[in-house]
């Protein structure tokens, strides 16, 4: 199989759709050979991770099928998140009305792909947790897609996106023990006491937004 070229909408810090079209062997010496380049942050590893993604589409599709089985979807970024959230949840709250995903979307660079994948299926209640938003380095890929669904996103009964105070689910240490990144879970999976009060008012209002009726 030869890959002719390549369509991107919304991938991981891709603005809007692009395609990329790669060199085709002719025969002659260095035909076919492609060269990606760029500065840091600008795409190169997202391209080459596609490959592996096409390589290993059974796993990428059941994290996508497991989607049809849900109707009030909660997308976070990653399945740390997933498992620390669920289980503070079991402790916090009697009855869930949403369902967490599970695989977590794989980054943040992710979420506009699986909203975009809710919003086709129909999906009455999405709603999307991220860590700070400030610290993402590619949160205008949030935001313009906000921006090309602003008629879904200004619903306030079928879309609610809020963010962590840290840039991390959970603190994270160097191989020297130092730490470089705070979290609302200590290194034990213990929820941190000055965390405790934001990340409640947080699920309350994700617990008011999937019960209220929509418009």
């Amino acid at each position: 199989m030869k890959l002719k070229n390549l369509s991107l909408q919304y991938y991981s810090g891709f603005y809007g759709s692009q395609k990329l079209d790669f060199a085709i062997p002719n025969g002659s010496s260095g035909s076919g050979l492609t060269l990606i380049m760029g500065e840091n942050n600008s795409g190169k590893t997202s391209i080459v991770d596609i490959f592996g993604y096409l390589a290993n589409q059974e796993q990428e599709s059941l994290k996508a099928s497991e989607l049809f089985f849900y109707d009030n979807v909660l997308l976070v970024e990653g399945q740390e998140d997933f498992s620390l959230l669920q289980n503070w949840l079991n402790t916090v709250y009697n009855d869930q009305p949403f369902e967490i995903f599970g695989y977590g979307v794989g980054g943040v660079d992710n979420i506009p792909t699986f909203l975009e994948i809710t919003r086709n299926l129909g999906f009455s209640k999405v709603a999307v947790l991220t860590d700070k938003i400030e610290c993402l380095s590619h949160e205008w890929i949030i935001k313009e897609w906000e921006i090309k669904n602003e008629d879904w996103i200004k619903d306030q009964t079928r879309y609610l996106r809020r963010s962590l105070k840290t840039e991390d689910i959970r603190d994270k240490y160097d191989d020297d023990g130092n730490k470089i990144k705070e979290g609302y879970f200590d290194k034990n999976q213990k929820i941190k006491e000055e965390y405790k009060a934001h990340l409640k008012e947080i699920f309350d209002s994700f617990y008011l937004f999937f019960n209220q009726e929509g418009a």
